[in-house]
Formats: structure tokens, sequence, C-alpha cells
């Protein structure tokens, strides 16, 4: 750079190499932005990757009475919420034919730092649509034991991991401290 060149070119030119530096020591856009703008976001379709990955998946209840398994995931980010919506085949002890049917559940988001991992928080089952079936508990009986069921869930199996690389994406020295749900997308705010 020549001696007399204007301060402006100096600021300008000192401006991009900084920024070069910078986006040379970033493995990523993503990690540029997060070390600048304190969050990492997760879009509502690459949750939906994830929970097409971990379904088909059978769930015990009442010690071998029944056997749910649950398939076609589709979640949703609404308001502060994670909806989610499932088919689901329940087989019963003494029934010949499984039940069929489709339920739906309503919950928060809650941030484990220790595991890296978002687990629901506080789920609710918002709709289940099962055939009449004689002797089958009524409905609003089967909505609390699925609310009890949920709520074991929820205590024990994440519903998203931080992949390495979004791990990779807090820059060092700071830690996630909250978890929002805004415009379909899940913010992951980080912090020193």
């Amino acid at each position: 750079m020549h001696r007399n060149a204007p301060p402006s070119h100096r600021w300008t030119l000192a401006g991009l190499v900084l920024a070069s530096l910078l986006l040379a020591g970033c493995s990523s856009l993503g990690t540029l932005w997060t070390f600048l703008g304190g969050k990492v976001v997760v879009t509502e379709a690459e949750l939906q990757q994830r929970f097409d990955r971990r379904f088909p998946r059978d769930f015990e209840v009442g010690e071998g009475m029944a056997t749910l398994t649950l398939s076609q995931p589709q979640a949703q980010l609404r308001d502060d919420r994670l909806l989610l919506d499932f088919d689901m085949q329940a087989s019963l002890a003494g029934m010949r034919l499984p039940l069929r049917g489709h339920f739906g559940l309503d919950s928060g988001l809650r941030f484990d730092p220790d595991s890296q991992a978002l687990y629901l928080h506080e789920p609710h089952l918002t709709r289940l649509d099962l055939p009449r079936v004689p002797g089958l508990p009524a409905e609003a009986e089967l909505l609390a034991l699925g609310d009890a069921l949920l709520a074991e869930y929820a205590r024990d199996v994440p519903v998203y991991e931080l992949s390495e690389r979004r791990q990779e994406q807090v820059p060092l020295g700071r830690r996630v401290y909250r978890v929002d749900i805004r415009d379909g997308r899940l913010v992951i705010g980080v912090r020193r």
C-alpha cells in the first residue's frame, strides 16, 4: 500500500484483511454467523430429517401388554411449540389384528448442556384417532396414559442432538443458554 493513500482506503484494506482472516479461521459461514450473532439455527427441515431417520420405532407398553409402532413423523415448529404427528399401530395382547390410527402431540423444548441435546418439555397428546373397539379404554383414559408415557420419554430420550458440526459452531468459551422457536426454526442462543 502506498504511504500517501487516503485514510479511508487504508481502513477499507484493513477491513478486507480482517474479514479474510476471520473467514479463513472459520470452518463455515455458519460458524462466522454464530460467532457474530451468538446463535445456532436449526431449520424445521433439518429437524424433520432427524425424525425421518429415527422412525419407524417400536415401544413396549405395560410390560408386554402392547407394542406401539410409530411411523411417518411430521414435525412443525409453531410459535414456541413443537408439534408432532405420527401414524401409529398398536398390537395388543389377545387381539388378532393391530389397531391403526394417528396421534398428535404438542410440546415445549428444553436443552440439556451435558448431552448437548434437546428434549421434549411438558409434552401433551392433542389428538388420538383410533377405531372404536369394545373393551378399549375411553379416549380420555388413553390420552392420560399417553401423557404419562410421553413424560417418561421426555425425561430419557432426546428429540434432537447437536451434531459435531453444530457443536463446532459454538465458539470456544461460549455455551448454550436458551432455545427458542422463531419463524419455523430452532434458535439456540450461545453466550460466554
